[in-house]
């Protein structure tokens, strides 16, 4: 692997790592991690959290504030290493978090207490060291039971 290959790999691995580090309430991280020109593609939007108001590091650090605090627990997992495009810079990574319901998160599926796991992908963009674009879709897998597909087991 040449050497500014491998560095940009290097990059965005470091990059995921921080993105689910500030997702997990490391919210200072975004200073440094989030570029001037960011942009966000949600699945799902709130009235409050639109792309156009997610644009910067401090925007980005309330948005993952306010996610957080509509639950008692929240804690996000990498699920595997990333892949990294290093000719595109982009880096994707499947990710879940486990979480537990407070009764103030607005969805129908919480009951306080209940114990939940989302599952989700998210692909990043980097120019420099700095995210400028996030694709993020999520799925709870606790609501859909059975009707999620279970791995096969041979």
């Amino acid at each position: 692997m040449a050497t500014e290959t491998k560095q940009a790999w290097q990059l965005g691995l470091e990059l995921f790592e921080r993105w689910t580090r500030m997702w997990n309430g490391e919210l200072a991280l975004a200073d440094g991690l989030i570029g001037e020109r960011f942009w966000v593609h949600l699945t799902v939007r709130s009235p409050q959290w639109t792309p156009e108001r997610l644009r910067d590091a401090k925007a980005v650090a309330g948005w993952v504030e306010w996610v957080r605090g509509r639950y008692q627990t929240l804690r996000y997992t990498m699920d595997g290493p990333p892949f990294v495009d290093t000719a595109q810079g982009t880096v994707v990574c499947p990710w879940h978090a486990d979480g537990v319901f407070s009764g103030r998160s607005g969805r129908a599926e919480d009951v306080a207490g209940q114990a939940f796991r989302q599952a989700g992908i998210d692909i990043l963009r980097f120019e420099g060291e700095r995210i400028v674009e996030c694709w993020t879709m999520s799925v709870n897998v606790t609501a859909l039971g059975e009707s999620w597909p279970q791995p096969r087991r041979s």
